[in-house]
């Protein structure tokens, strides 16, 4: 015991300088000759890159909590709700790609940002088309357009998908065809990545055709094997639509979109009713007037103390959808969101919110 209590205390005492020497020297050793090996495996093919080599002992760091959203695909740079743009945004790093629902005459799901097609296809030069064109009442408003509810899908794979945004690059206007939703699934399927579709005016869809939308789209998951049912989340502004696909698939995780702020006795029903989180327009989450920002809301802190989560959109690259105080720098955006305690976010540009995380990650960990 005399001997074990004289020994103990040497753990606690200065090392000679030649033995921290020592120690440098071989620690300097051992991390150059792991990395040798590393290198030797990648280049013999035994390896088919470093990160294989370390990828189940990659170190858990507040940014992996950040799941990277794909806005309509890679929309940022292909056009919108394209499967260029659908594997794209998988290849850029995206967790989750978006996919906004609609129904064809035929009742085929197909990805389609609004109900209308003006802004996001070339039907207005398709002269066989020009009889289609009516107005009908679209998100409480009169809109004299073409319709998706009016086409086969037959017709709509004539059409050819464009760029909505005139400031973005339009040299892959008309090379894409509407898609079908099976379509979006099989390019998450074969690149891994997960799902994220919303049921687009629902009420539009069920009493234009007649149909049952929330149905069909829990018909539509269903089919697929072997896609877990976590891999889903299922978004939609109408609660009550939310509320009546769960009836039908209560296996999906639900989040609820607002571009108002939601009450608490709001938060608290969408608590009770199960639902998994919220879809939330950022300025809800960081306030700002004139495009000068204000501060942060409570909003991300009262929902996680529900168990809710919070998901913000949409984060755009252009200096026109920044506050001025971040200096036309998306970077700072996406550090003002994760500072305000989102979850995930919502952005047209996953190449550069997935940039953002991996040196976020690197200055972490």
């Amino acid at each position: 015991m005399e001997q074990r209590e004289r020994l103990i205390p040497r753990f606690n005492r200065a090392q000679p300088a030649s033995q921290c020497r020592a120690i440098i020297c071989f620690s300097l050793v051992m991390a150059i000759t792991i990395s040798l090996v590393v290198i030797g495996l990648v280049l013999t093919g035994q390896a088919s890159s470093a990160s294989e080599m370390w990828k189940h002992h990659t170190r858990v760091c507040d940014s992996d909590k950040i799941l990277n959203i794909a806005h309509r695909g890679s929309s940022g740079m292909r056009p919108a709700h394209s499967l260029a743009g659908y594997e794209l945004a998988a290849d850029q790093g995206a967790d989750f790609i978006e996919c906004d629902v609609a129904v064809t005459k035929d009742l085929k799901l197909v990805c389609l940002h609004d109900a209308f097609l003006s802004t996001v296809t070339n039907v207005a030069k398709k002269p066989e088309f020009e009889d289609r064109k009516r107005t009908l009442k679209y998100n409480g408003e009169e809109r004299e357009d073409w319709w998706v509810n009016d086409f086969t899908f037959d017709e709509l794979s004539s059409l050819r998908l464009i760029q909505e945004f005139a400031d973005r690059d339009q040299s892959f206007n008309g090379d894409y065809t509407i898609p079908l939703l099976s379509e979006y699934i099989e390019i998450a399927q074969q690149k891994n990545v997960d799902i994220y579709p919303e049921l687009k005016t629902p009420s539009f869809f069920n009493e234009q055709l007649n149909v049952d939308f929330e149905q069909n789209l829990s018909i539509q998951l269903r089919k697929v094997e072997g896609f877990d049912s976590r891999r889903v989340l299922v978004q939609s502004f109408d609660s009550t639509s939310l509320l009546k696909f769960h009836e039908y698939a209560p296996e999906y995780r639900l989040i609820q979109l607002a571009k108002v702020m939601p009450t608490d006795e709001q938060l608290e029903t969408l608590a009770q009713a199960g639902a998994y989180g919220l879809g939330l327009a950022k300025d809800l989450i960081i306030q700002q007037k004139d495009n000068r920002r204000l501060g942060y809301s409570e909003i991300v802190s009262k929902a996680h103390s529900l168990d809710l989560k919070v998901h913000s959109w949409v984060s755009r690259n252009e200096g026109k959808y920044l506050l001025w105080e971040y200096g036309l720098d998306p970077y700072k955006e996406y550090e003002d969101l994760i500072a305000a305690g989102v979850d995930g976010i919502f952005t047209d540009f996953p190449a550069s919110l997935a940039n953002y995380l991996t040196l976020r990650r690197q200055k972490s960990c």
